[in-house]
């Protein structure tokens, strides 16, 4: 009876220590953004029209930014809208003061205007910043090459 229980007793406190192991593993990750250090980030612009494209040629912008807090900048993902949308971004922490630029290429699947956003997550006091590409796509659709 009483190793029964020992092995009860391991086996809790095993299944314990894992539960309590996982709950930190969950709860860091999203709270990793009270630990860092704020700052602010300003745009030279946050909507940009890109105007008049031809289908199936794609087009690049650049969002111009500045660190304009006291700490170091730090962006930790830049997530398009769509899988039309590809991005780059200055991945270095960006020191109080500097600027750096997060590129988007627009690859039209379609004919037509378009509005796509492109959402920048940092360590800033606003979290999540929106910016925006639009235009016109034109030429046809069903055009093979």
């Amino acid at each position: 009876m009483r190793k029964v229980s020992k092995i009860a007793w391991i086996f809790l406190a095993s299944f314990g220590l894992l539960g309590l192991l996982y709950s930190v593993f969950l709860l860091i990750p999203s709270h990793i953004h009270l630990i860092v250090k704020k700052t602010t980030i300003v745009f030279e612009t946050t909507e940009l029209d890109i105007g008049e494209i031809n289908y199936k040629e794609p087009r690049k912008a650049e969002f111009i930014f500045k660190n304009t807090g006291g700490n170091e900048l730090i962006i930790y993902d830049v997530q398009p809208s769509c899988g039309c949308t590809n991005v780059d971004w200055t991945r270095e922490p960006i020191k109080s003061g500097q600027s750096g630029k997060i590129s988007v290429v627009y690859d039209a699947e379609t004919t037509g205007r378009f509005n796509k956003s492109i959402v920048v997550h940092c360590n800033c006091h606003i979290e999540s910043i929106v910016l925006q590409i639009s235009g016109e796509v034109i030429g046809r659709e069903n055009e093979r090459f």
